[in-house]
């Protein structure tokens, strides 16, 4: 074989992988925000790339062999930077995560706010990571764990109960960091307590179903309507909401899942219902389902 024809089978190599990483696609489209205003000044210069090397990861990072179609997946990701210890940073992570919705230009919908105070791992300047789902990185692990979550919800909100492939993954993920003995992977809680545990168990539940099925609804029959018949859709959230209530209602324990749909969605609930007369409870079942919030439904209520 000569030099050249080498060489053509090599590119030809070349741009076949590219064509099929572009056919799998990226998933995510993740804003990484990186705040180390507790970290004295002397020890903040090794950290000032974070932000562009793990955006350039999970952006680049195919996390599924799914051929993506439409638009990523909108995804802000901020790190709190509260200390370092030797070579270990002690961080905590916000995640919010917003799907955008069918009919209306624009729109966007949140569909996780997950907060996590238990992280810590190495890091050094201009860091380059590669996923790996089989090996535990202190870093990269906990941040493929959720950017997993992202887009099983995602998933979920498009097709029927679709997003347990990526539950499992997390799960999987999850595993590694507690056979590692990293903090945050404990299983030993206190039932309802919002873990990583916890929250991807319930989603890998067959129980939790009941409830994934509602949220693809909410979105089939709600969100994705909402632009076109905006009374229609208002009705069929209510309807929506009264069969959560009977999910909580047999569930005989607190939710984590419960807690973080309401925990995205409280805002969004208030400002759709905003003057709503067509249903005279629709805020009692808000109330039931996300006491936590009562203030906010309340406002909402009362037109405030």
């Amino acid at each position: 074989m000569t030099v050249k024809v080498r060489a053509f089978f090599l590119l030809a190599t070349v741009f076949s992988l590219m064509a099929y990483a572009g056919a799998l696609g990226q998933e995510v489209r993740a804003t990484v925000t990186v705040n180390y205003d507790q970290l004295p000044i002397d020890k903040r210069d090794e950290i000032t790339t974070m932000k562009d090397d793990l955006e350039n990861y999970i952006n680049n990072t195919a996390y599924t062999t799914i051929e993506w179609e439409g638009d990523r997946i909108p995804v802000d990701i901020t790190i709190y930077i509260t200390g370092k210890s030797g070579d270990m940073y002690q961080a905590r992570l916000f995640v919010v995560a917003r799907r955008v919705l069918d009919g209306a230009a624009a729109s966007q919908s949140i569909t996780w706010r997950l907060y996590d105070e238990k992280w810590q791992f190495p890091y050094s300047r201009n860091a380059v990571f590669t996923y790996q789902p089989q090996r535990f990185d202190p870093m990269a692990t906990l941040l493929d764990f959720y950017i997993q979550l992202v887009i099983g919800m995602d998933l979920d909100t498009y097709t029927e109960l679709d997003g347990l492939p990526r539950y499992q993954a997390a799960r999987e993920l999850w595993q590694l960091g507690s056979a590692s003995g990293a903090p945050g992977y404990e299983m030993v809680s206190e039932p309802g307590d919002f873990t990583r545990y916890n929250l991807v168990s319930e989603l890998t539940d067959l129980r939790s179903e009941t409830f994934r099925r509602l949220l693809f609804s909410y979105y089939a029959d709600g969100m994705d309507q909402i632009a076109s018949d905006r009374v229609k859709s208002l009705q069929n959230i209510d309807k929506i909401l009264s069969d959560m209530v009977r999910f909580k209602n047999s569930l005989g324990r607190r939710s984590v899942l419960l807690q973080a749909f309401f925990d995205a969605k409280h805002q969004e609930f208030a400002d759709i219902f905003a003057g709503y007369t067509a249903g005279g409870d629709v805020f009692s079942k808000l109330r039931y389902l996300d006491p936590s919030h009562t203030e906010i439904y309340e406002r909402a209520e009362e037109g405030r």
